[in-house]
């Protein structure tokens, strides 16, 4: 299955006015925002940013195709200030959710609708995974992480559960953790939930959310643009009040009230844009996707 760029056509009308320069693509994955904005933008060359290092074949069809208006950094996008601080970025662009790419590869452990090693590493170079959440930690901790990036209701109930389970046999797969918790939840939501709360764990993806998005706006030339689009509440509340916090003048000193810091950004979508419903029946990926977008004032 293709990968499908979730509300490309909500994005590519903000891009139309940015200053020429680069486009960093955040979160490339199978290049699908990349391809469209070199396809229709000829001013804008792109940047692609991804950890994943299963996305270079994508990255060598782009690189066949655009020749050198197009080039790729193998890295977390929370770094992308270290690579480019000398470059004219005209927009980031980042697209928070879970490529299709990693959740059809079962070896990858991501989706609780197929069986694979309890993984879920978005680098596979580094340590931490869900097979060591699962296994590893204390009861208590699990319950917490399960509440905190799932805001599940079973969470005590189900992190019971998942340690009894361990003490006969180390859970290995996602269908046995799967089993798990819908034994305790009898919910396939509750499964999604708290397969996100460890994904969200493994990957530090709010962390890393917020330092990108520091990143990012160090980076934006005058006019640029920072878009961001999310998938679940925890991303959007995150987007939402950085942007607020950019995007509002801070008083100075209580001892120098007179003076005020003046804001440097503007926030384009007081609301966030939603996908329409064509884009959902074609894209079921899009039904939960929400975009913001920020501008560095000129």
């Amino acid at each position: 299955m293709d990968h499908v760029p979730v509300l490309i056509e909500q994005i590519l009308p903000f891009l139309k006015d940015v200053p020429a320069g680069i486009v960093v693509d955040a979160t490339f994955g199978a290049g699908g925002y990349t391809r469209q904005i070199l396809e229709k933008f000829p001013s804008l060359s792109v940047v692609g940013v991804d950890q994943d290092k299963t996305v270079l074949p994508f990255v060598a069809e782009i690189e066949k195709d655009f020749g050198d208006r197009f080039s790729f950094i193998q890295a977390n996008f929370e770094s992308m200030k270290d690579h480019l601080e000398d470059q004219k970025i005209s927009a980031v662009v980042m697209d928070l959710g879970v490529s299709s790419m990693q959740i059809d590869q079962e070896e990858r452990g991501f989706s609780y609708q197929q069986d694979g090693p309890l993984d879920m590493r978005m680098n596979s170079d580094q340590e931490l995974s869900a097979y060591e959440i699962v296994n590893t930690w204390e009861r208590k901790d699990l319950r917490r992480l399960f509440w905190k990036y799932g805001e599940e209701k079973h969470a005590p109930l189900i992190a019971a559960n998942i340690c009894h389970a361990r003490e006969k046999k180390k859970i290995e797969s996602t269908k046995e953790l799967r089993d798990i918790i819908e034994r305790a939840a009898h919910s396939v939501k509750a499964v999604m939930r708290v397969f996100q709360a460890i994904r969200i764990e493994v990957n530090d993806e709010l962390g890393a959310l917020e330092r990108g998005m520091e990143s990012a706006a160090a980076l934006l030339q005058d006019g640029g643009l920072l878009i961001v689009v999310t998938f679940h509440s925890l991303e959007d509340r995150l987007v939402k009040n950085f942007m607020i916090d950019k995007g509002k003048a801070v008083a100075g000193s209580r001892y120098a009230p007179v003076l005020t810091e003046e804001k440097q950004f503007n926030i384009l979508t007081r609301k966030p844009l939603l996908p329409t419903d064509l884009e959902i029946e074609t894209n079921q990926r899009s039904r939960s996707a929400k975009l913001r977008v920020l501008q560095k004032k000129s």
